[in-house]
């Protein structure tokens, strides 16, 4: 049995503006978790009772430049983190750091603890837009700097050390057919990426193609995979998808999804046929096949498999 009774108070300024064009804002997180357990495998018998604080200041400076076909923004930011509490050792916990979740003051989502020490995170943040507001291109990029190493924070989130992995995001959208994203960890000298998802959209009439790509490699993980989605509308109504997924580890297919489905306001009705690999090459292949209805937004019902094995 595991009791925890966890209370947060999380206090938010309004943004602040300096005379040189400086955004100011500070966010302070203070939580206090009491715990009691008996035979857990995570905490002792015991009842204890901790407190954590952390404080997140950050500045920005935005930065625009007009052109006669395009707009560009540009904003450089600093965060200076600090915490008088020492972290848990969270170590074996999956955390990852990127580009939308470096500058947060709770970047690791801990729940019943928080990120310790102090730090410093610096980075930008760029945007070419149209004249007429439709965004083309934008780029992220971040780092954090600790004045200890800290081997009790998360090894997947390439904390542990005084410098961080570069982390980032690039996005282009050059029209409304094709759309590309990319986000990537590269360690601090630049000459091993750990971490590698690239996203590419295809919309063509009523076809609309996806493919993906993921590469995780050292502490970050070890996942790696290309997936295609394709998907044809007949109507606003009717459309059938179709995706699979091949582990590159492996080199083997770990699944087929074929998917038909009608949609309404209310009501979503889907007949899918899911067949599934393993990793494991004498292991064969899962083969099910159901209905699906989905009553928007109350409930939604699955007729039993229809399992086969071949």
């Amino acid at each position: 049995t595991e009791h925890n009774l966890i209370n947060d108070l999380n206090f938010k300024s309004d943004n602040f503006f300096t005379k040189k064009g400086f955004v100011n804002s500070f966010d302070i997180l203070f939580k206090n978790i009491s715990r009691e357990s008996r035979n857990s495998d995570k905490y002792s018998d015991k009842f204890t009772n901790r407190n954590f604080m952390t404080a997140n200041y950050l500045a920005s400076l935005p930065l625009k430049k007009d052109g006669s076909n395009y707009y560009r923004n540009l904003s450089p930011k600093l965060s200076l983190k600090y915490s008088p509490f020492d972290n848990q050792n969270i170590s074996n916990f999956d955390r990852k750091i990127n580009s939308t979740n470096i500058f947060s003051n709770n970047r690791l989502g801990l729940t019943d603890s928080l990120e310790g020490g102090q730090s410093i995170t610096m980075g930008f943040d760029y945007e070419l837009f149209k004249n007429d507001n439709r965004k083309i291109f934008s780029s992220s990029l971040g780092q954090i700097f600790s004045d200890t190493n800290d081997s009790k924070l998360p090894k997947s989130s390439k904390m542990q050390n005084k410098s961080s992995d570069i982390v980032g995001n690039i996005s282009y959208t050059p029209n409304n057919v094709l759309e590309f994203n990319y986000d990537f960890s590269a360690d601090n000298n630049l000459d091993t990426m750990n971490y590698n998802y690239l996203e590419t959209k295809l919309n063509i009439n009523n076809f609309v193609t996806s493919f993906e790509f993921l590469e995780e490699n050292n502490e970050i993980g070890s996942d790696s995979y290309f997936s295609k989605d394709i998907k044809y509308k007949f109507n606003q109504f009717n459309q059938i998808k179709y995706n699979t997924r091949r582990n590159r580890k492996t080199d083997l297919t770990e699944y087929y999804n074929l998917i038909y489905e009608y949609k309404n306001d209310c009501l979503v009705a889907a007949i899918e046929y899911n067949k599934n690999y393993y990793e494991d090459r004498d292991v064969k292949p899962n083969e099910e096949i159901f209905f699906k209805l989905t009553i928007t937004p109350f409930t939604s019902i699955n007729s039993p498999n229809l399992n086969k094995w071949k």
